[in-house]
């Protein structure tokens, strides 16, 4: 009880000002603490609430326990956790975690932490919060799920069979600036399968859309207003399908 309100009282500290927040996280510089306080059963889902409000850095995530401890928070941090004023998703500090694990580190070392998420099981997750909860945590998913990938391509049967088609249009539907082409990424990543047969069925799936619209038309629309970089794959994934579409005709 008594740790669980010292936890509460630093989140309410730390929102005060960048100070404040400075200074708790340089108490604590390889978080260590914090590691003790996620491995914590009952108050794991709470120290990671405070722990994304001191934004620490990938430079101070340095122990191997850092990716099962923040997979354990995206399984079982669904529900809002409350923090004095503050309230917050666990799920919304767990991919910070992830972003700064996967992203932030030097190439072989981030390659590792997508690594040790695919071995762990985290696809299931990540493949669950592209399909639900709210649109920022589900491009991230997205973005997540292409480090994987990077990380050990033998997953790419797995996600093209497992992800829900229709959920990635609808991101790409409701796009954000934000969003950092991510799910744009993803599918070009999907269509490096091995066999024809699985690049075929894959296509065929993202071309039934989403909520009666035409996938074709949807990313037509989003080449207009995409970034320079982004047109070539936006192409490419239009080509396929495009061509796919033409041989459904004739056949």
């Amino acid at each position: 009880m008594k740790l669980e309100l010292a936890i509460s009282i630093l989140a309410e500290i730390c929102i005060w000002n960048e100070v404040n927040r400075q200074i708790i996280l340089n108490s604590d510089p390889q978080l260590e603490i914090f590691l003790r306080l996620l491995r914590n059963s009952s108050l794991f889902l709470k120290a990671a609430v405070l722990l994304y409000l001191l934004k620490p850095k990938a430079k101070q995530m340095i122990s191997t326990e850092w990716v099962p401890l923040v997979l354990r928070v995206l399984e079982f941090g669904e529900q809002l956790q409350t923090l004095f004023t503050v309230r917050c998703s666990p799920q919304v500090a767990a991919f910070y975690f992830l972003d700064q694990l996967l992203t932030d580190f030097n190439e072989d070392r981030s390659l590792e932490n997508a690594s040790q998420v695919v071995s762990l099981g985290g696809l299931s997750l990540l493949i669950r919060n592209v399909e639900i909860g709210d649109v920022p945590e589900r491009h991230k998913a997205a973005m997540i799920i292409s480090c994987c990938i990077r990380a050990d391509g033998s997953c790419r049967n797995y996600l093209a069979d497992k992800l829900n088609k229709a959920s990635l249009i609808e991101l790409i539907v409701g796009n954000r600036k934000d969003s950092n082409g991510s799910v744009i990424a993803l599918l070009t990543e999907l269509l490096c399968l091995n066999r024809r047969k699985q690049i075929t069925k894959f296509l065929n799936d993202l071309l039934n859309g989403w909520g009666g619209l035409n996938t074709m038309h949807i990313l037509l629309a989003y080449l207009q207003k995409s970034r320079p970089e982004e047109r070539p794959l936006v192409a490419v994934i239009l080509l396929q399908l495009d061509i796919l579409s033409f041989y459904r005709e004739i056949l």
